[in-house]
C-alpha cells in the first residue's frame, strides 16, 4: 500500500507526477481569503493542479483558522489546549467548568468554530487568574425551593402554563352615542 503523499500520475493532464510540495496556498474562511505560507500539498509538477492527501484539507483549515483568530484578537485552539492541558483537565471537564454545550472546546481547540470575543475573555481572565479555574470546577448545589423566592420559583418538569390572551379593545362611536 503506498502512501497518501506518494507521488502519482496525474489524472487531469495524463503526463504530470503529483508530488508533495510546500507552496503558499490561498484558503478562504469565514468570508476572507488567507494565504498559508508553506502549506503541504500535493502539485502536479506539468499543470500544477492541487491535490490534497489525507489530512492536508484539514490542515489547511485549521491555520487559517488560526490566521483568522489572530485578525480577530481571539486565542488560537493550540493555546486553548495548552491551557487546558496545564491544568490537567479533559475537555468535557474543562466544557463543564465554562457551562459550555457538549463537544464546544473541541471544535474551539480544532479550529471548526471559533469561540465568542465573550468566552475568548473569559478564558482570558481563566489564564490571568487560574485559580478561578478551581471555584468552577466545584459541584454546585441547585438552590432548594426554600431560598428561590416564591415569584421566581419555576417547575421545569411541568409544562408551562398558557397565557391568557390579551383582548384588543376598540373606541366604537355609535355606542357612545347611545349611552
Amino acid at each position: 500500500m503506498t502512501s497518501p503523499t506518494t507521488p502519482f500520475e496525474c489524472p487531469i493532464c495524463d503526463g504530470g507526477t503529483v508530488r508533495l510540495a510546500k507552496i503558499p496556498y490561498a484558503i478562504e474562511f469565514r468570508g476572507k481569503e488567507y494565504v498559508v505560507p508553506e502549506a503541504d500539498v500535493m502539485v502536479c509538477d506539468k499543470c500544477g493542479e492541487v491535490f490534497f492527501a489525507a489530512g492536508q484539507s484539514d490542515a489547511l483549515q485549521r491555520r487559517a483558522s488560526d490566521m483568522a483568530r489572530r485578525d480577530m484578537g481571539l486565542l488560537t485552539g493550540a493555546e486553548i489546549s495548552a491551557f487546558r492541558k496545564e491544568n490537567g483537565l479533559t475537555q468535557a471537564q474543562f466544557e463543564r467548568a465554562l457551562g459550555a454545550p457538549p463537544k464546544s472546546l473541541a471544535r474551539w481547540e480544532i479550529g471548526t468554530v471559533l469561540q465568542s470575543h465573550t468566552v475568548d475573555t473569559f478564558l482570558r481572565v481563566l489564564m490571568a487568574h487560574p485559580a478561578l479555574l478551581a471555584e468552577l470546577l466545584e459541584p454546585t448545589r441547585a438552590p432548594s425551593a426554600s431560598t428561590v423566592p416564591a415569584d421566581r420559583h419555576t417547575n421545569y418538569s411541568q409544562p408551562p402554563r398558557p397565557q391568557p390572551k390579551k383582548r384588543r379593545t376598540y373606541a366604537c362611536p355609535q355606542l357612545a352615542l347611545a349611552a
